[in-house]
């Protein structure tokens, strides 16, 4: 986890249409996204919780 004052080594963007996506696609997409992100957090050396979701 980074901290105010920190730079950023990487930004994750998650862009899709506003009309034909429902609540389920939102929910599986954003479940994929912080699975991917705590990843590459995790490679960058910073300390992952295991027990979050």
């Amino acid at each position: 986890m980074f901290t105010a004052g920190e730079s950023l080594p990487l930004v994750v963007t998650l862009v899709m249409p506003a009309r034909g996506v429902t609540e389920q696609d939102v929910a599986r997409l954003s479940d994929e996204l912080l699975r991917a992100t705590r990843a590459m957090s995790e490679v960058l050396g910073s300390p992952v919780d295991r027990d979050r979701p």
